[in-house]
């Protein structure tokens, strides 16, 4: 969807008729904004229109035209509009997103790009994780495999709770095989807030597929326990368990030490299905989740399955009796399973604390000497990727580790998050 520019919810809700012309565009550019929220194109665009004639000289109306036009495809009319917003106000930095927004769709990817990057030229800009997304899409078309990662690396660095950046740089990481890489990201959601059901069962999924089934089944415990949880997605956590657990199996007894080398190719083999995120409309130019099959677990061993869980949450057993012997294998608690298993140390990596993102050096030099000089806070780093500067806090062997520094710097009324490396 096109991006809802900031300011759009300042207006009063009614207005006398009486009242000066720059108020009753705000009262039209209401009704406007009611009728876009529920997907009411036609009365969108004709309050939004409204409002453009009452307050012709304010890019506002005319952005929010615009972006109404471009839901129903209607691109000269948006590109029109747009102009007449930076006609109105040639600083009107959501218009020149909002431009190359509709160059991308129509498949102009030169002039979306510079569009785009006009928009991020703008250091007050409170957009520009999106704007970073739709870059990444653009040199996505223009087949720039490497902007497109970098650039997606961007949108989540500026902001780690935007879903649309998040999942679909996730989804990269799991195509290339890089599962852990996938797993920290919706581990990192998780964190952030982020709690529906197929965020924590993707997490699970790499978990699995990158050699961490404690820490996945643990997740998969966690839904099973939730009696809200509609059946597709309970079917999916089992499916999962089951080939985790069968994995497993296979390479505690069927795996000679000449076998091992094939291990992680059945292992992908065995896990490999799609958890797919709830479905959104779809518009050209933007991105959809890439297909696997789910295969189900052969039947012939089934009673092996069974010799190895060792009981389930209570609330599972009512639903699925064969699986009452999970429990002790799967703990009860995502949250303490997250303490009681660090399944970084195979791979040695380091957790830090990012406190901020700047694009340039000396924004994040000058915030680290203010964290410093008035927090008294020590160990601050800046450290410079893909042309963004990131303010980091003290290194940890562990997320746990990371994690308690992290609610005492949010005491402080700092907000962070932790990433691995």
């Amino acid at each position: 969807m096109a991006v809802l520019c900031v300011g759009l919810y300042s207006c009063a809700g009614s207005v006398d008729t009486d009242k000066r012309a720059d108020t009753t565009w705000q009262y039209y550019h209401e009704l406007g904004m009611s009728s876009f929220l529920v997907k009411n194109y036609s009365e969108a665009i004709a309050n939004f229109y409204k409002a453009t004639q009452l307050a012709p000289q304010n890019p506002q109306p005319w952005n929010s035209l615009g972006i109404a036009y471009m839901e129903v495809r209607e691109y000269d009319k948006a590109e029109s509009a747009f102009i007449r917003a930076l006609q109105a106000d040639k600083s009107f930095t959501e218009a020149y997103l909002n431009m190359g927004i509709l160059y991308y769709r129509k498949g102009d990817y030169n002039r979306a790009k510079e569009y785009i990057l006009t928009s991020l030229k703008d250091e007050t800009f409170t957009k520009k994780h999106m704007a970073y997304y739709y870059l990444a899409k653009v040199h996505e078309s223009l087949g720039d495999r490497q902007e497109y990662v970098r650039n997606l690396e961007r949108a989540s660095a500026y902001f780690p709770g935007y879903l649309d950046a998040q999942i679909e740089l996730a989804n990269f990481y799991e195509n290339n095989r890089e599962h852990q890489k996938a797993a920290d990201i919706y581990l990192t959601l998780l964190q952030e807030g982020q709690k529906a059901p197929f965020i924590k069962l993707n997490a699970a999924r790499n978990l699995g597929l990158a050699g961490n089934a404690n820490l996945a089944k643990s997740l998969i415990s966690e839904l099973l326990s939730d009696r809200t949880l509609d059946p597709s997605t309970r079917s999916s956590a089992r499916a999962l368990l089951d080939n985790l657990l069968i994995s497993e199996h296979q390479r505690k007894h069927n795996l000679s030490n000449q076998d091992k080398a094939g291990d992680d190719k059945k292992r992908q083999e065995l896990l490999r299905f799609e958890i797919k995120q709830p479905k959104k409309e779809e518009t050209k130019g933007e991105s959809t989740t890439h297909p696997v099959s789910i295969e189900a677990p052969s039947k012939d061993i089934g009673e092996t399955i069974q010799r190895e869980v060792k009981n389930i949450p209570e609330t599972v057993k009512e639903d699925r009796k064969e699986e009452a012997s999970m429990h002790q294998q799967v703990p009860d608690d995502g949250k303490q399973a997250l303490a009681d298993v660090d399944y970084t140390k195979p791979r040695q990596k380091l957790f830090r604390i990012q406190l901020g993102v700047f694009s340039n050096a000396e924004s994040a030099n000058d915030y680290k000497s203010r964290l410093e000089k008035n927090l008294g806070l020590s160990e601050i780093t800046v450290s410079e990727k893909g042309g963004l500067y990131r303010v980091f806090y003290k290194t940890y062997e562990s997320r746990e580790e990371a994690m308690k520094d992290l609610v005492k710097l949010r005491a402080l009324k700092l907000d962070g998050i932790i990433v691995s490396e």
